[in-house]
């Protein structure tokens, strides 16, 4: 048909009906959001709300991909610069922002039936029992039969934001103070190494999970590498200064004048020494990292006072200091630790 009228007229309807396709995305993502706000408010009344959450967003990549194909079949060369490729634009975008909007939405209610168990992190009970982290992978596993009907890219983007929720929240609960419930305090040393090696172990098992049921796309920059260097600053290389320290003694490294060797000296290095080469690593390595984040850190360890702990934290990031933008962010840039809570 568009071969018998002109091409002016075809770019317009083309235009207008995106336009009219947007503007049912606006009314479409209204109604996505009552339809979540009515289930959250009385969940037995809506039974189906997984799977419909499932098709809304597999519709959404779907008005993708049949926007791309209408502009591959309509859009020619020099009649759609200006107003048509806004239109174009803000078509793709409405329905990306409604795909995004409803994978939170879908979280939500998997998320909801665990938020007690990141409650009981860091508390007593944590420390004497797996229950918490085996019962949040459990169920999100039960969820996540259900999500395989999700279409390729819409499971990899439920996997990314799951993987980042549960690695955010478990890292607030290490980090930040909360007045619903006690979080553990060290006196020892050997206390601290026990915790660090539990989180270590936990975030190993986390991780592990999300790949079991995601495969490679959950194995790449996971957050829970994160995790687990942060247990390394907590914990720091000072346990290891008496075992090695009897290595050097038993095979008399003395007699050889190994004092003088770089890697001696390491061993002899204060724990403040270490501490600092740990927290050195965890900036390199996380650029992202805030003032407020180690500063809870160093507090949560126990063996610094309130005031060496803060000022060591302004050694690294300074407090108020500029973020830094021109480095890819991590999941640090997620977690929100309010001083006044310390």
């Amino acid at each position: 048909m568009s071969a018998t009228i002109s091409q002016e007229l075809v770019s317009k309807v083309t235009v207008l009906g995106m336009e009219q396709v947007t503007s049912f995305g606006h009314m479409y993502r209204q109604a996505v959001h009552d339809y979540k706000a009515s289930y959250f408010r009385e969940r037995s009344s809506l039974s189906q709300f997984t799977r419909y959450m499932i098709a809304i967003i597999n519709n959404c990549d779907r008005f993708e991909v049949l926007s791309q194909e209408m502009k591959s079949r309509w859009w020619k060369p020099g009649h759609h610069e200006g107003e048509g490729s806004g239109s174009f634009e803000l078509l793709l975008k409405t329905f990306q922002e409604i795909r995004v909007e409803s994978v939170s939405y879908l979280l939500d209610e998997a998320f909801l039936d665990i938020e007690a168990y990141f409650s009981e992190l860091f508390t007593a009970k944590w420390q004497s029992s797996n229950q918490a982290i085996d019962t949040i992978c459990a169920t999100l596993n039960d969820y996540f039969e259900d999500y395989q009907f999700l279409k390729a890219s819409n499971f990899e983007l439920v996997i990314t934001t799951a993987q980042e929720r549960v690695a955010r929240k478990y890292i607030t609960s290490m980090l930040q103070n909360n007045l619903l419930r006690r979080k553990l305090s060290f006196t020892s040393q050997e206390e601290r190494r026990s915790s660090a090696s539990k989180v270590k172990k936990e975030a190993a098992q986390a991780k592990s999970f999300f790949k079991d049921v995601a495969g490679d796309m959950a194995d790449f920059d996971s957050p829970f590498d994160t995790v687990s260097t942060l247990a390394e600053v907590k914990n720091n290389c000072k346990i290891y200064f008496p075992k090695l320290f009897q290595i050097f003694l038993s095979k008399k490294l003395f007699q050889k004048n190994y004092f003088k060797n770089n890697i001696f000296k390491k061993v002899l290095a204060s724990d403040d020494e270490m501490l600092s080469l740990e927290l050195g690593t965890l900036c390199k390595k996380y650029p992202d990292v805030s003032h407020e984040q180690i500063l809870c850190l160093l507090i949560f360890r126990g063996d610094l006072p309130k005031a060496e702990a803060k000022a060591l934290t302004a050694e690294f990031v300074p407090e108020g200091g500029p973020a830094k933008t021109l480095h890819a962010r991590s999941i640090l840039s997620q977690v929100t630790c309010v001083q006044g809570e310390l």
